[in-house]
């Protein structure tokens, strides 16, 4: 147990961490950028019969096209932050390390050494800082307390990771589900006004594939939450080390599907469900 404890300290295993928060933010941003360029070009529907044909035109095509690019950058940079939460726990937690070869591993220290040089003032105090600090930090990532094997302990890590996920995830729910509802409404509406076919197609495709492409990953996303529950509460009962290789495979697979917690919900609540972990873990 005092060898997780240790290395997930270890400076490099630090930055990992700060780096792959950076990026899953970076992903938020993108994802929010992208969400109001689809709102923009369904929005040109509304442009008065006055201005040229073309432009009406250009509009929501140039916007559709800037929404691709938006849209291969937020799942790159999603992947990303997501190898780099794999990279971390198969180092801290001594499972299945040799699955990342050593020029990836490379890669990636590299990916996260820069993004601390460019962000040293906030990547210090992330740093120094625990999940009960102000802000929340990345040190002492795993929060064991009792003394036990290095398999109960490789779990408590898990169940943590799954009960922060849960959590989590309930805040974030209601959100989306609100949005999501808006943006429907939305090209309800939009569909409603708007009589030229070609056009609302044009106008409506990004706002389109960016609400599936949002169900089908929360959707995914949900079935795999609940796999992964079950799979937890199955091993608190008996567990073996395959058992719990094939757990962590199912929490790197969840990390990598485009659906972030907000970062505003876990700042303001990391403090809060730190203490309520804590005391309620029997």
């Amino acid at each position: 147990m005092q060898e997780i404890l240790n290395r997930q300290d270890e400076t490099s295993m630090l930055r990992l961490q700060f780096a792959s928060r950076h990026y899953y933010n970076s992903a938020e941003i993108l994802n929010r950028c992208l969400w109001w360029f689809s709102l923009l070009s369904a929005g040109t529907i509304l442009l008065p019969e006055s201005i040229p044909e073309w432009l009406r035109l250009g509009i929501p095509i140039a916007t559709d096209l800037l929404c691709v690019f938006l849209t291969c950058s937020y799942h790159k940079v999603v992947s990303l932050a997501a190898k780099m939460r794999e990279y971390f726990d198969a180092y801290v937690l001594n499972l299945n390390l040799e699955d990342i070869d050593r020029p990836k591993r490379q890669e990636l220290n590299e990916k996260a050494l820069k993004i601390v040089e460019r962000h040293q003032s906030d990547a210090n105090i992330q740093m120094a800082n625990t999940g009960t600090d102000d802000p929340p930090g990345v040190k002492r990532w795993y929060d064991l307390d009792t003394e036990m094997s290095e398999e109960d302990a490789v779990y408590e890590c898990q169940r943590q990771n799954g009960w922060w996920n849960s959590h989590l995830a309930k805040m974030r729910g209601k959100k989306d589900l609100i949005n999501i509802c808006l943006f429907l409404l939305a090209i309800y509406l939009y569909a409603s006004y708007q009589k030229k076919t070609f056009r609302l197609g044009i106008c409506l495709l990004s706002i389109f594939i960016k609400v599936i492409d949002c169900i089908v990953a929360n959707i995914e996303y949900y079935l795999l939450s609940v796999k992964i529950d079950a799979v937890i509460e199955n091993l608190s009962r008996a567990r073996s080390a395959d058992n719990i290789i094939e757990l962590q495979k199912l929490i790197n697979k969840r990390r990598a599907i485009p659906v972030l917690e907000r970062n505003s919900i876990h700042k303001s609540n990391a403090r809060k469900l730190s203490e309520l972990y804590k005391t309620t873990n029997g």
